[in-house]
């Protein structure tokens, strides 16, 4: 028996759905009472219709997409972890302001430089150069703020943590190499060279970072 033969027999239409089709199954097999032959070709179409009906409902043909596929678990959404932003983000300076503002910082450097080397013996080493790290200091939350337009408490975490990464990295090559002790080109207190880096590290983060 072919589909079309279960329509006719069924007398439904193709958009039936399971309710209309087992009801005018129940229909016709109670008018037929008696007639084996007929019953069970009522009981075929209704197979065959009931089949075609399932599979209508799987492809989701004439079913609300609100109910489409009800009898299947649905999977609960996983929740994504949120995104992890980073208390800082790489932006460099503009071209045209990344060269003075390096000859700045550079300038800073060699005056510190040239304060280490004025103390030969080391007899001051424990004097770090102030002014050149008060001046660093004031230009990085400047220039973060006005150049970058970056928050100034967010400039002012950002200039903090650069020194102080600066002063740590110093620190600890001071400890090994001990210029008080074994003077590096002439350069014989530790305040001076802790200092350098932290200069270098207030450019980077200038340089570098908002």
């Amino acid at each position: 028996m072919s589909i079309d033969d279960a329509y006719d027999l069924l007398n439904v239409k193709e958009d039936a759905g399971f309710d209309e089709i087992l009801s005018a199954k129940n229909k016709l097999s109670s008018a037929s009472q008696g007639d084996t032959d007929k019953i069970m070709r009522i009981e075929t179409a209704y197979d065959i219709l009931l089949m075609q009906s399932m599979k209508k409902r799987l492809k989701g043909e004439g079913v609300a997409q609100s109910v489409r596929f009800a009898d299947v678990a649905r999977r609960k959404p996983t929740k994504q972890a949120p995104a992890v932003k980073l208390p800082v983000r790489v932006e460099t300076l503009p071209t045209n302001t990344a060269l003075p503002v390096s000859a700045a910082f550079i300038g800073l450097s060699i005056w510190t430089l040239a304060q280490g080397l004025a103390d030969p013996a080391g007899r001051v080493s424990n004097d770090a150069p102030g002014l050149q790290i008060a001046l660093a200091l004031g230009a990085s939350v400047y220039l973060l703020t006005d150049k970058k337009r970056v928050p100034r408490g967010r400039a002012v975490g950002i200039t903090v943590a650069g020194l102080l990464l600066g002063v740590l990295i110093g620190g600890g090559l001071q400890s090994w190499l001990r210029v008080d002790i074994v003077p590096i080109g002439g350069l014989a207190s530790p305040a001076a060279f802790v200092s350098e880096f932290g200069i270098l590290a207030l450019w980077a983060s200038v340089a570098l970072l908002a």
